[in-house]
């Protein structure tokens, strides 16, 4: 691009050399119809394909650096999209092993579950057991039971408390996995 522009400039150059020479020996009416008709319509002519020319260089040249930055922001999106990808990656991973937890944490509540159904037949038994049964000493004195025992209560106490800590488990690995959703990705963005 840069020699056709040099090349019309040569091109403007021998023109108006050329109109001065023929001017300073002649000048009639001639002359003037010449240099209207043919010499100033190619100067008008070469003035113009040399703005035109410039004004295409540098359109070129500015398109040329704009695909340069398209290349390296698409070299850097592709990039953050890979990290992106890997990131994702890990979190899938992680949620895997929360779900996989809560998948235990559950089993083990259901298994809790039934084995404390179990204890509270064994303590209803044994309470109708020792309901039936006769005071080991007549006068309601020393080691007998003269009472009823109840342990349900106690069963049930228990019972609760497992089911509170399970929940708080299960909650603190729900929790956990939002705070790698919502953190942790986050700023492994920014980075």
């Amino acid at each position: 691009m840069d020699d056709v522009i040099f090349n019309i400039r040569q091109l403007m150059r021998y023109l108006d050399i050329a109109r001065s020479s023929l001017h300073s020996i002649w000048r009639d009416n001639a002359e003037r119809q010449i240099s209207s008709r043919y010499i100033d319509p190619l100067l008008d002519a070469a003035h113009q394909i040399e703005t035109n020319s410039e004004q295409l260089h540098y359109a070129l040249s500015t398109a040329l650096r704009f695909l340069e930055t398209a290349k390296e922001n698409s070299k850097d999106a592709l990039e953050i999209s890979q990290q992106i990808s890997k990131l994702l990656a890990e979190i899938e991973s992680e949620l895997q092993i929360v779900t996989s937890g809560i998948q235990s944490i559950i089993s083990g509540l259901q298994s809790l579950d039934a084995k404390c159904r179990e204890i509270t037949e064994l303590l209803r038994l044994a309470n109708e057991l020792g309901n039936s049964a006769p005071p080991r000493n007549p006068n309601g004195l020393g080691l007998g039971l003269d009472f009823p025992i109840d342990f349900s209560g106690l069963v049930y106490g228990i019972v609760d408390n497992a089911s509170q800590v399970a929940g708080h488990t299960v909650n603190t690995a729900v929790d956990v996995a939002h705070f790698t959703v919502d953190t942790v990705l986050p700023n492994t963005r920014n980075n």
